[in-house]
């Protein structure tokens, strides 16, 4: 039969594989998988050996965000045929929210299901009360973030709506903080709420764009997860979001700063690298021929670089105990002035530039020649910001009074994300710049800026249909509100409640526009926000304001009269 076969392979130019391999793989596999796959993963191995330098959770990531996208279709379209189908199969009395996995489920169901934590940690909105339902005899709440039930719940709040003070139309934080942990009091705390009734809605905060995306999604992850199962570490994500916001702000070249980032991140061509990819054979330093070229030892243990920080004055601390190069750098860069973080940059490139022009062209510098150079660069550097300052300097953006009979309401918004506390500035002036009114509104539990600029929206609108202001114009630094409010359309991000409020306030008024301003323009809002944590409680001022405001306000009175 094997003759026969090779034959046809001959006449018909077909080969017949006779082994018991493809691809490397036992073509037939019985019970005894550990002896047919034994050596199959240390090739694998191998093979991804030198792949380490990258995060592989970053792949799994995307596809769970992408499983997310199908769990979000299912919330948002529960009358598509997916959904209709997973409905009658797995969660016909309940919603998918609630669904359990079920035994002997499809991979597609199982594979749905398990994303559906990336809609629950990162939703928001009055929705995310609706777990907090007392249900069954356990009369537990869900905790969304830690899977847990509280315990110490009272039968006599059964209801979302018995945790709302309806006169006041906020939440009743004495009942909402023995009901509930820390974690959950906060969340629910943070919640806004609106005097409009609206249906309780699936709300995406991962970004403004109101939807879930699978960039946002995948963004989420990264970002507040490690291994897709526990919270990273909030002191490393503030520092390593402080790291990449001082590259960005550092006034170099793009190219500078790109090479800074790949050299942080381990992705440079660097010999120890190349040998793991089995483009290199050797591995050893070209520049200093002492140890193996990492880019530890290139930027920070090779004697190049240490001559060179030490001429310059720049030296790095001593070891701030950790083993990872990343968090290594972080934390000099957190812990160090920002001329000194530019100072690094601008060396770390000249040394890379060196060890390439040792390594291909043989023409090794030494410490004294970069020294020089990045001296001279650097002194170029401050001689043409100097001149960009002169040449290029942009107006003075300054307040402008309303047109006609309307009157403009400024609101500025001072945050504290550590406290979860905000205070708005509101100043109401006519169109001769005079103080109509003001006002100081402090929030608590507010996890957010924008909603907290939603809120100080949502008090000027107040305030101006109190004073029986007809024509107004409402300005704010905070873009994402301004543009929520002028779009037509339903929202659906966190601060929906708030803007659909917002806009029917709108409707009591003959004339209302909302406007963008750069916080330039907002100074004497800006003022008042900050002269308002001093104060408990809301604070309004008929025709007047603080002593310090009013002089700020009469110089932008008088800066107006002068341009005109």
């Amino acid at each position: 039969m094997k003759d026969l076969l090779v034959e046809y392979g001959g006449v018909s130019k077909q080969i017949v594989n006779f082994d018991s391999l493809y691809l490397d793989l036992p073509t037939i596999v019985g019970r005894k998988r550990k002896e047919a796959f034994a050596g199959f993963k240390e090739r694998i191995m191998k093979r991804i050996d030198g792949w380490t330098a990258r995060y592989l959770y970053a792949g799994g990531a995307f596809n769970i965000a992408l499983l997310a996208k199908q769990a979000w279709r299912l919330l948002m379209k529960p009358d598509c045929l997916l959904a209709r189908v997973m409905k009658s199969r797995y969660y016909q009395s309940t919603d998918f929210m609630n669904a359990q996995l079920g035994s002997y489920p499809l991979y597609t169901w199982r594979s749905i299901w398990s994303a559906r934590r990336v809609i629950e940690e990162g939703g928001g909105g009055e929705w995310a009360v609706a777990p907090l339902l007392i249900c069954g005899e356990t009369h537990g709440c869900l905790d969304l973030e830690q899977g847990q039930s509280a315990q110490s719940i009272d039968i006599n709040y059964t209801l979302v709506s018995d945790l709302i003070d309806v006169t006041t139309y906020t939440w009743q934080a004495d009942v909402v903080n023995s009901l509930f942990g820390s974690d959950q009091a906060r969340r629910v705390l943070s919640i806004p709420l609106s005097r409009f009734t609206q249906e309780d809605e699936f709300l995406w905060q991962g970004d403004n764009t109101e939807e879930y995306l699978v960039r946002s999604g995948y963004k989420w992850l990264v970002s507040n997860t490690g291994d897709g199962t526990e919270c990273a570490n909030t002191s490393q994500n503030n520092e390593l979001r402080v790291f990449y916001n001082r590259i960005r702000n550092l006034k170099l070249a793009n190219k500078i700063k790109i090479k800074f980032w790949r050299i942080a991140n381990n992705f440079l061509p660097t010999l120890s690298n190349l040998v793991a990819r089995r483009v290199a054979t050797s591995s050893w330093c070209p520049v200093s021929s002492d140890a193996e070229e990492t880019v530890e030892h290139l930027f920070c243990d090779c004697a190049v670089i240490t001559h060179v920080l030490n001429a310059l004055l720049v030296p790095f601390a001593p070891s701030n105990n950790t083993n990872n190069w990343k968090l290594w750098l972080v934390k000099e860069f957190v812990n160090s002035s920002l001329d000194k973080c530019k100072f690094w940059v601008v060396v770390f490139w000249a040394v890379w530039f060196n060890r390439n022009s040792t390594y291909h062209e043989g023409v090794n510098q030494e410490a004294y020649g970069i020294v020089a150079f990045v001296k001279k660069y650097m002194q170029e550097l401050d001689c043409l910001d100097s001149v960009l300052q002169e040449v290029q300097r942009p107006p003075f953006s300054i307040w402008k009074p309303p047109e006609g009979f309307k009157v403009k309401a400024n609101l500025d918004v001072s945050f504290n994300h550590l406290t979860y506390k905000a205070v708005a500035g509101l100043l109401i002036r006519n169109g001769d710049g005079l103080i109509m009114a003001a006002g100081i509104y402090p929030f608590e539990s507010v996890t957010d800026s924008i909603v907290a600029e939603a809120k100080a929206c949502l008090s000027a609108m107040i305030l101006l249909n109190d004073l029986w202001f007809r024509a107004v114009v409402v300005e704010g630094d905070s873009l994402s509100v301004i543009k929520k409010l002028r779009r037509p359309g339903v929202d659906k991000s966190i601060i929906s409640a708030l803007v659909k409020e917002i806009r029917a306030r709108g409707q009591c008024f003959d004339l209302v526009e909302f406007r963008y301003v750069p916080r330039q323009s907002n100074q004497a809002t800006r003022t008042l926000a900050a002269e308002g944590r001093r104060f408990e409680g809301i604070r309004v001022w008929a025709e007047e304001a603080l002593v310090g405001l009013e002089a700020v306000v009469d110089r932008e009175r008088q800066e107006v009269t002068s341009r005109v």
